[in-house]
C-alpha cells in the first residue's frame, strides 16, 4: 500500500511516554486530501510489553514497531523499513510541533522544488538559561539560525526533517555506527552530505515548520556539555575519516599536544569552569579537539566505510 505520508517518531525512552505522543500528534492539523500513518519505533532498551495502539494516535492508522539493535541510526532505519509513504516525515518523541508542521514542511515535496526539506527547532524557553550563547543552544539541537554562507550546505536535523521516498534509491540508510546510542551524532548530518553528493535539493522550511524541542534538564548541566563536546569531536573523527577520506593522519603527538592545551586553558581559566551549568566554548571546542584526535587514531586502523563521498557503506 502507497500512501502519501509516513510520519516516523523514534523513542528509546523508559517510560515511554504515549500519552505526551499522542497529545502531542492530536495538536497538529493533517490535510484532509492527505493519506498517512504514524510510525512510532520502539528502541527501549528494554522489553516491554507493547501498549495497545489506541494509546498513541487516533484514528488507527498508527503501528508501533519494536526495533531492538541500540541506537538512533538503527531505528530510524528501521521505520524506513516500514514506511509506506511517498514522503518521509521524522521527529522525535521530546518536541511539540507547531500545528501547521505538516503543511509548512511538505509543500516543496510536493510540487517537486526539493528533495528534503530541513525544518526548525527551538528550545522550550522555560527549560534554557537565559545567558545561553546561541553555540550552547546549538549543542542542544536548536536551529534557529538559518541564514549561512552560500558554500555551506543546508544540513537536516533529525527531530524535524522530510524527505521524498525516491532519495532512497541512493543513498538507502543512516550510518548505524553515528548518531545517538553509538558515537553520539551526526547520523542526519551524513545523510544529509550524501543526499546533496548524489544530487538531492534541500531547502529550509519556513517558521510554520518549528518543533520545540523539550528535552530532559540534565542536558544543560556542564558534565552533559562535556559529553556532548566529546561526541561531536568523535562523530567528527569518523566523517574525516570514512566518508571525506581527509589525508592527515591523528599521532599520539598531535593527541598530547591537545590534551596539553586543555590542560594549560583550565587551569589559567580554573574559576570559569566551576559552573554546574553550561560550558564556555573554549572549552567545548578543546574538548572535541582532543575527542577527535582519540577517535582518529582509532579509525585509522580500519578499512573505511565508504568510497570517497560514497552514498553507500561498503560493509
Amino acid at each position: 500500500m502507497t500512501l502519501d505520508l509516513s510520519i516516523i517518531v523514534c523513542s528509546d525512552r523508559l517510560p515511554l511516554k504515549l500519552e505526551s505522543i499522542k497529545s502531542c500528534l492530536d495538536k497538529i492539523i493533517f490535510p484532509s486530501q492527505l493519506s498517512y500513518e504514524i510510525i512510532l519505533i520502539d528502541n527501549r532498551p528494554i522489553q516491554h510489553k507493547e501498549p495497545e495502539i489506541d494509546k498513541l494516535a487516533q484514528p488507527t492508522n498508527s503501528k508501533i514497531i519494536r526495533e531492538p539493535k541500540r541506537g538512533l541510526s538503527n531505528a530510524r532505519n528501521c521505520g524506513l523499513a516500514h514506511a509506506c509513504g511517498d514522503i518521509i516525515l521524522f521527529t522525535d518523541d521530546d518536541v511539540i510541533p507547531n500545528p501547521q508542521w505538516i503543511t509548512s514542511m511538505i509543500p516543496p515535496l510536493q510540487n517537486e522544488t526539493s528533495d528534503a526539506v530541513a525544518g526548525i527547532v527551538c528550545l522550550a524557553p522555560d527549560l534554557v538559561p537565559s545567558h545561553f550563547s546561541q553555540k550552547l543552544r546549538a549543542y542542544l539541537a536548536e536551529n534557529l539560525e538559518k541564514e549561512q554562507a552560500s558554500n555551506e550546505p543546508t544540513l537536516l536535523t533529525g527531530a524535524n526533517m522530510a524527505f521524498s521516498r525516491s532519495v532512497l534509491n541512493k543513498v538507502p540508510l543512516f550510518d548505524p555506527e553515528l548518531g545517538a546510542g553509538a558515537l553520539g551524532f551526526a547520523e542526519e548530518t551524513l545523510f544529509s552530505l550524501q543526499l546533496q553528493q548524489a544530487g538531492f535539493r534541500i531547502v529550509n522550511a519556513g517558521p510554520d515548520s518549528s518543533v520545540e524541542h523539550h528535552f530532559d534538564s540534565s542536558r544543560i548541566t556542564r558534565s552533559n556539555f562535556i559529553s556532548t563536546s566529546e561526541k561531536i569531536g568523535k562523530t567528527a573523527a569518523y566523517l574525516d575519516y570514512h566518508w571525506r577520506h581527509n589525508e592527515t593522519p591523528a599521532t599520539r603527538l598531535t593527541l598530547a599536544r591537545a590534551k596539553l592545551k586543555l590542560a594549560i586553558k583550565r587551569r589559567l581559566r580554573h574559576k570559569r569552569t566551576l559552573s554546574p551549568e553550561g560550558i564556555e566554548e573554549w572549552e567545548m571546542n578543546a574538548i572535541s579537539e582532543v575527542a577527535y584526535q582519540e577517535q582518529l587514531l582509532i579509525e585509522q586502523n580500519r578499512p573505511r566505510n565508504y568510497e570517497k563521498l560514497g552514498l553507500r557503506r561498503l560493509r
